[in-house]
């Protein structure tokens, strides 16, 4: 199993998590480190796709301060390519940490 680490920002929506083949994510966590809530949008996007509506599965996620929402009971498999993306609300508040595995 691997991991990888990206911060979150408030800007468009940017990669968290990009496959390199075919992979499987095992868990997503998203760490909030300041002491104030942040709102967050995560989009899991095809290959050469564009975060937006069609895409978004987490949309307005609310993380209270110094909390982190896990996501570790669905996982996702991710052709070569795929990409899950994220936003927030605010900048420098949030840091994505995904879990995953060859297939």
């Amino acid at each position: 199993m691997t991991i990888v680490n990206n911060s979150v920002t408030n800007s468009s929506a940017a990669n968290i998590y990009a496959s390199s083949g075919e992979t499987c994510v095992v868990t997503l966590y998203i760490a909030n480190y300041t002491g104030s809530a942040v709102s967050a949008n995560v989009y899991l996007i095809p290959a050469a796709g564009t975060a937006g509506n069609n895409n978004i599965i987490i949309p307005n996620l609310q993380i209270a301060g110094y909390d982190t929402y896990i996501m570790n009971t669905e996982r996702l498999v991710l052709g070569n390519g795929d990409m899950i993306q994220a936003n927030a609300n605010t900048g420098s508040a949030l840091t994505a940490t995904v879990s995953y595995t060859g297939v």
